[in-house]
């Protein structure tokens, strides 16, 4: 998927059982077809009730006709005999509507049993065995959408580096894989690589994806003019202008330069108005300008569209609440709570969108309104924090902030690139939160980030070393991914001793003992 991109698709589960194999279907009609002996069995299943003619061909011969009614209440199954063994490789069944269209069909041809199958797929060469630098890019992309248990991407872009440095896809695709694991700074260097390839003869170039990327890394890190500039320029590619307007648009509006944020995120909308994020921008923007009936009937027209849009429900109901509607409002409001499910991930996706326009107290409003069944989530009330911290309010802030470091950890994985914003503003404002530590060591590891990982976890076990899950995760991580059972033993035996209770760890230490070679009295005393 591109940024903001949008791809749908249907799927149909129907209860077909009694059809067998089944030859062919669309929505409406399943069709079976059957040799049994010297009798022909077509079965037919409808999911309405419907007035269709059936057809059955032999060698290009008419074998079978009828007129069916069909209902999906009853499966239609007709044998017809022959006197002859029936092939079914010259079988043809063709079913038209009363206007005479064909609606579904069978040929032989379109049974994959007759060895048209797909071929199977061939495992990935080693990088140094592919041949071509386009090769080892698109080899790398595979293995990015797919995932391997063993093979992974960067090597295939690292390789094709190493043979031309320059080569813009590669050194884009690298940055972009550093900065979805959140290496902001890291990221940039490969993205100007790839611009100064593909700007070397053309000031204008064909593709701008690395521009827009470059827009993304500048963003996260807080370089909000060189993200305006990246973006801007990224615009110059049709495939790229509608995320890069939308973006455009995000920091027109944190700079209060509401007139332009209007444009732009209109040319958004204009590219894509798929995109559920750019109708907030523009209510927002409208909002400001004083054109409140313009964001009223944007709010309606986006809801037209996704009833599912969060943050123009909220809209909505603030809406309601201001022309002092409280009956509007309740409905409103119910609406919004019920399509939310009441979860932190809901609530935290949709707050992000306020923080990006700088509307932290909205944001704050709706992230809070929206997580009614997931309030002691120590995200949400990290980000209620984060967000008091950005309007100076300090004091509310350090509420948050502690709420959320006593908060239960025990379901709380941050995943966004936004958490990494936010648990970096925590322990830059309160650093005694060994918690938050924990967290974006979590969130790192997850993200292959090892090294990382492991500092934030021994960062965390310096202000608090009474967390069981800490200690576990060292174990874990000081065995696989640095090869070092000692410690790694030191590590769980210190968690099992804070939590012997905790089955996950006693299950890990017990495997750990099996690999040191400890005796089975030694493991059986320990499990019982």
């Amino acid at each position: 998927l591109k940024p903001y991109e949008e791809k749908t698709f249907t799927q149909y589960f129907l209860p077909y059982r009694e059809l067998g194999i089944v030859k062919n279907a669309s929505k409406d009609i399943l069709l079976s077809i059957d040799v049994v002996e010297r009798k022909l069995v077509i079965k037919i299943q409808a999911t309405s009730k419907q007035e269709i003619k059936l057809k059955v061909l032999n060698n290009k011969h008419l074998f079978y006709e009828e007129q069916l009614l069909l209902s999906p209440e009853q499966v239609y199954t007709k044998e017809i005999a022959s006197d002859t063994d029936i092939d079914l490789s010259q079988i043809e069944v063709l079913l038209y509507n009363t206007a005479g269209i064909n609606i579904l069909s069978y040929h032989p041809e379109d049974d994959v049993r007759e060895g048209n199958l797909p071929a199977a797929a061939k495992p990935a060469l080693l990088p140094e065995e592919i041949d071509s630098i386009e090769q080892l890019f698109f080899t790398g992309q595979h293995l990015e959408q797919y995932r391997h248990a063993t093979y992974r991407p960067m090597p295939y872009y690292l390789e094709g580096i190493r043979r031309e440095p320059g080569d813009t896809r590669c050194n884009n695709a690298i940055g972009l894989w550093k900065l979805k694991k959140g290496l902001f700074e890291e990221s940039i260097e490969f993205f100007k690589i790839a611009i100064g390839t593909i700007t070397d003869r053309n000031p204008n170039p064909y593709n701008c994806e690395p521009y827009f990327n470059l827009g993304l890394a500048n963003l996260y890190l807080g370089n909000v003019d060189q993200a305006y500039d990246a973006f801007f320029k990224s615009a110059w590619d049709k495939s790229f202008q509608d995320a890069a307007y939308y973006n455009v648009a995000l920091i027109d509006f944190f700079r209060q330069d509401y007139q332009n944020s209007l444009t732009h995120i209109n040319s958004a909308i204009d590219r894509n108005a798929g995109n559920g994020k750019a109708y907030l921008v523009k209510v927002s923007v409208l909002k400001k300008l004083g054109k409140l009936d313009l964001a009223k009937s944007v709010i309606d027209a986006a809801l037209n569209r996704d009833l599912f849009n969060l943050s123009l429900l909220f809209e909505r109901y603030k809406f309601d609440v201001d022309l002092g509607d409280t009956e509007a409002a309740a409905l409103s409001k119910n609406e919004l709570l019920k399509l939310s499910g009441g979860t932190s991930h809901n609530a935290i996706e949709y707050a992000i969108d306020y923080f990006q326009l700088g509307l932290y107290e909205t944001g704050i409003e709706f992230l809070l309104l929206v997580s009614y069944n997931d309030t002691p989530s120590p995200l949400v009330n990290y980000y209620a924090a984060y967000g008091y911290s950005k309007l100076n309010r300090k004091e509310n802030a350090s509420q948050y902030y502690e709420k959320a470091a006593s908060a239960n950890s025990q379901y709380c994985f941050p995943n966004r690139l936004y958490d990494i914003l936010v648990l970096n503003s925590v322990i830059g404002n309160n650093s005694a939160d060994a918690k938050a530590y924990y967290y974006l060591g979590n969130l790192y590891y997850d993200k292959q980030q090892y090294n990382i990982a492991i500092d934030l976890w021994e960062a965390s076990l310096q202000i608090d070393n009474k967390f069981p899950t800490t200690f576990r995760n060292l174990g874990l991580a000081y065995y696989n991914k640095r090869q070092d059972p000692a410690n790694a033993l030191k590590y769980y035996e210190i968690a099992y001793s804070l939590d012997p209770s905790d089955n996950r760890i006693v299950m890990e230490l017990d495997s750990l003992y099996k690999k040191f070679n400890r005796d089975a009295y030694f493991r059986l005393n320990f499990l019982t």
